[in-house]
């Protein structure tokens, strides 16, 4: 393993535990089941692990780069409040820093794995939120766990209405903030805040939430929703809000940790070999080569090519 600023030790139950953390294709089910057992005495390795990362991702060695999904997902899985602040420091990162690790995690799962390692203060994901560096899509889940936390009574409910207030008269109204927008919705549904009903409806009209993402029948149904949840005195029945509880069962249905993952890059990296000797038999124009799997992805989005879409 590499030194990576003196965080391994060799003499660690936790760097097995890495290593099987790191192998591409597979969920290390029985690495994740020691790790839970021995919790007291890994988290403060893999903690260590992800503060370096966040200190300096870019002299972070690419190989091991994969292996903090897992510890994540853990942390949240431990209800374990000391990486509350280096997850939302790393989610904060640029784009292409955080994405090599979180991957689909962003839009899967970090609203539960923020509101999991909550450690009682919102005001990092708050200024994260109000940020406008950070990803919408991050600032999305964040929403969407702050809004969570609201209805499990964690956070005051008046804390919320203010940030809600604040992002009307804050937030961008252009392209890269549109799931910022819809994040923003998504909370006044949740929390049933009726009084804020025409502000959605002026945001949707304006088109500050794309069409593309959501419209205002499905935040109306939301809003019904969360209202009769709380006649009944519970929490609204969203599959998108809670608190994260399986490691397993979560990642046993991801495509980008799943064998055939595994085969489809392999498959990938066959035919960018074989492309890339026919150009240069050829000499065909560098336009004729395809991305690599380190590459950005042509689609835009801003993640590599091999968290997005490698089948094309």
């Amino acid at each position: 393993m590499n030194d990576s600023g003196g965080i391994y030790s060799p003499h660690s139950q936790a760097d097995p535990l890495w290593r099987a953390f790191s192998v591409p294709g597979r969920v290390p089910k029985k690495a994740i089941g020691r790790a839970i057992e021995q919790w007291d005495e890994v988290a403060p390795v893999f903690l260590a692990r992800l503060e370096a990362y966040v200190r300096d991702p870019e002299g972070w060695p690419e190989e091991d780069t994969d292996a903090l999904l897992i510890p994540l997902h853990l942390f949240a899985q431990m209800r374990d409040t000391r990486a509350y602040r280096p997850l939302i420091r790393l989610v904060s990162l640029p784009p292409e820093l955080h994405e090599s690790v979180m991957g689909e995690a962003i839009t899967e799962t970090l609203s539960k794995v923020a509101a999991s390692v909550f450690d009682g203060d919102p005001s990092p994901m708050e200024e994260a939120i109000l940020d406008p560096a950070v990803e919408q899509f991050v600032a999305c889940g964040l929403f969407e766990a702050l809004a969570f936390l609201a209805a499990d009574g964690r956070i005051s409910r008046g804390r919320i209405v203010l940030l809600i207030e604040r992002c009307y008269r804050e937030m961008a109204r252009d392209e890269d903030a549109k799931m910022r927008w819809v994040g923003w919705q998504r909370v006044i549904s949740y929390l049933g805040l009726t009084e804020y009903v025409p502000l959605v409806q002026e945001a949707f009209r304006e088109e500050w939430i794309s069409p593309f993402y959501t419209d205002f029948q499905l935040f109306a149904a939301d809003l019904q929703n969360a209202l009769e949840a709380q006649e009944r005195g519970e929490l609204p029945g969203d599959p998108d809000f809670g608190y994260f509880t399986d490691t397993i069962e979560v990642f046993s249905r991801w495509y980008c940790i799943s064998s055939t993952f595994l085969r489809d890059q392999e498959k990938l990296e066959r035919e960018e070999k074989t492309l890339l000797e026919r150009a240069e038999r050829q000499d065909l124009p560098e336009v004729w080569k395809i991305t690599g799997r380190n590459d950005p992805c042509p689609c835009g989005s801003g993640r590599k090519y091999k968290k997005c879409c490698p089948d094309g």
